[in-house]
């Protein structure tokens, strides 16, 4: 699944078709980088910086790293659900028989 994710990202962004509707959290996470990139370039210092977006370092550096690969929707946040899952131990037939 998150394979087929990154590949229609990478097919958006190299054929520069941009015609996903965004959610509100890419536009938020936008706003984060470009406070970042403005402050920064106005001197201010990083943990200073940090403290006011309240985002840690890492994030804003992951958020532009994406940005910078994919464009808008490297922002999309990704899944969240577990790659595998567990499948039940035993099966209908199993079951049908040890409540009989």
């Amino acid at each position: 699944m998150r394979r087929n994710r990154i590949t229609q990202k990478r097919c958006y962004y190299k054929n520069r078709i941009d015609q996903i509707i965004y959610s509100d959290v890419v536009w938020q996470r936008q706003a984060i980088i470009d406070k970042y990139d403005l402050l920064k370039e106005q001197g201010c210092e990083e943990h200073a910086i940090i403290n006011v977006l309240q985002t840690s370092r890492a994030t804003i550096y992951r958020w532009k790293n994406h940005f910078k690969k994919y464009g808008l929707i490297g922002l999309e946040p990704d899944s969240r659900s577990p790659k595998t899952v567990r499948k039940a131990g035993l099966s209908s037939n199993a079951l049908a028989q040890r409540g009989a």
